[in-house]
């Protein structure tokens, strides 16, 4: 892997905190994505719930 993969994947994991700790953003599970609908059913409704 080239020192730029690893730098890359290290800014990925840093902005991924970032936005969990501080910007009130979950960590999805990509076994409930649905490719089909490019949609995290389940969060999306607890997300609609929410704001109704």
């Amino acid at each position: 892997m080239s020192d730029f993969d690893v730098k890359e994947k290290r800014f990925e994991q840093d902005i991924e905190e970032y936005l969990i700790a501080e910007g009130g953003y979950e960590k999805g599970d990509p076994r409930k994505f649905d490719r089909k609908l490019a949609l995290d059913t389940e969060t999306f409704l607890r997300y609609i719930s929410l704001i109704m």
